[in-house]
């Protein structure tokens, strides 16, 4: 229905009403970055702005709950603007693979919103994208707080075979937003099992509130 609502009526910004666009220009030029890096035990991952920040997190939310495809190009604006400033911190020959979304959350909803960023990403930074590989093989529950995220997530990745040009090389995990690390922690795990090198990992937003797929 989102994806209709799209086509049938005039997009508007959602932060100021500018017509033509879901979010303008100059909004998202005002939402201002918040990095963080995480570095906890799981991949090494940094982080451009706050969940809380009110448009990104009305973006997130069109997104994933309400199916509007015209959040994915804001949302792509920024993750690109994050992307160009810190993607320097990461190994120039990290391949961008997304977090992936189970088969039928992605039929449901009709896109991987990560897949978006992973594209966003790969093209600011001139990284290769090595999607396809890693899949989300158990459907797992929407995650609103912090308790037991490790265990609802374990053993929900799995990456099949690697050719032999991304055999130990490293990987850079792209998803929208990093609450405990735990989903990205997981699908790195993933990854290495099958060969990877190091995985480190890029989120767009950091924060709660957000259920995470």
């Amino acid at each position: 229905m989102g994806r209709v609502l799209d086509i049938i009526f005039p997009l508007e910004c959602v932060a100021c009403g500018e017509p033509g666009t879901h979010a303008c220009a100059a909004c998202l030029a005002s939402v201002a970055l918040a990095p963080r890096l995480f570095d906890d035990g799981g991949p090494r991952t940094a982080v451009g702005f706050a969940y809380a920040q009110p448009l990104v997190r009305r973006l997130l939310h069109d997104a994933k709950y309400e199916g509007w495809t015209c959040a994915l190009d804001p949302l792509e604006t920024l993750a690109r603007r994050w992307a160009s400033k810190a993607g320097g911190i990461f190994p120039a020959d990290a391949a961008v693979a997304a977090v992936p979304l189970h088969p039928s959350r992605l039929r449901s909803r009709g896109f991987n919103q990560a897949e978006s960023l992973a594209r966003a990403v790969a093209s600011a930074t001139g990284r290769k994208r090595a999607d396809g590989f890693l899949a989300r093989v158990r459907r797992t529950r929407s995650q609103t707080g912090t308790d037991d995220r490790q265990g609802n997530v374990r053993g929900a990745f799995l990456c099949g075979r690697l050719p032999a040009a991304l055999i130990g090389r490293p990987f850079l995990l792209v998803d929208d937003v990093r609450t405990s690390g735990a989903t990205m922690g997981e699908c790195a795990a993933a990854l290495r099992a099958a060969g990877s090198g190091p995985v480190h990992g890029f989120a767009l937003a950091w924060g709660s509130g957000l259920p995470k797929d």
